[in-house]
């Protein structure tokens, strides 16, 4: 929950390490918030040694099993020499399109050996933008629309995101309300925002 927190408020990935057995159980509550919030979340697990894999060792996990559901990618590691692969490739993966956690088995074992130091670039996070075309459709749809609302949610907000949305609104006048827990997307006192739809809305995503 810290390193979640971490992340929400510096915009940087949250880095967080716990055992397998209880430490899995009790991350899993973060996960599923960094999940639903798209908050790019760097989980590691430690796990039995290798020779030990799949033989129910003391508090074993699967991590795939156990976390695929919540994190955009699980995984155990097997390879020491590709740790800098993987931690680019996880980097990169919590950070790009929509955020979220992702989730990294290291056996003990592997902990114990040596790498050569690799540099590597820092990840660069992808994010995908609506086409022109895509523009258009939404123009079209809300010229159409009888009673168009626009909710509001998600993570990767900036001041000047939120100023362009603004103006979004403003020229198209559209109703605002903000998702379950993200009243901060958008100004509450703005002329737009449309409180008691918002509650409506947040009640019925609930």
């Amino acid at each position: 929950m810290m390193a979640e927190a971490h992340a929400k408020a510096t915009g940087c990935p949250g880095v967080c390490f716990v055992t397998r057995g209880p430490g899995c159980a009790n991350a899993l509550a973060g996960l599923h918030v960094a999940s639903q919030d798209s908050t790019p979340l760097m989980v590691f697990v430690g796990q039995v040694p290798r020779s030990f894999k799949q033989r129910e060792a003391w508090q074993e996990v699967d991590v795939h099993a156990l976390f695929d559901s919540v994190a955009k990618w699980a995984i155990d590691i097997q390879e020491t020499e590709r740790l800098p692969e993987y931690l680019s490739r996880a980097f990169a993966t919590a950070q790009s399109g929509r955020m979220g956690p992702v989730v990294m088995g290291l056996p003990e074992d592997l902990l114990y050996q040596t790498l050569s130091p690799v540099e590597l670039a820092g990840s660069t996070a992808v994010q995908g933008y609506p086409s022109p075309r895509d523009m258009h459709l939404l123009e079209s749809l809300l010229s159409a629309a009888r009673h168009p609302l626009m909710v509001v949610g998600g993570s990767g907000w900036t001041a000047e995101s939120r100023q362009q949305l603004e103006s979004f609104v403003e020229k198209r006048v559209l109703p605002v309300v903000t998702a379950f827990r993200r009243q901060d997307r958008f100004d509450n006192s703005h002329a737009h925002y449309d409180g008691d739809a918002g509650l409506v809305a947040a009640t019925a995503l609930t």
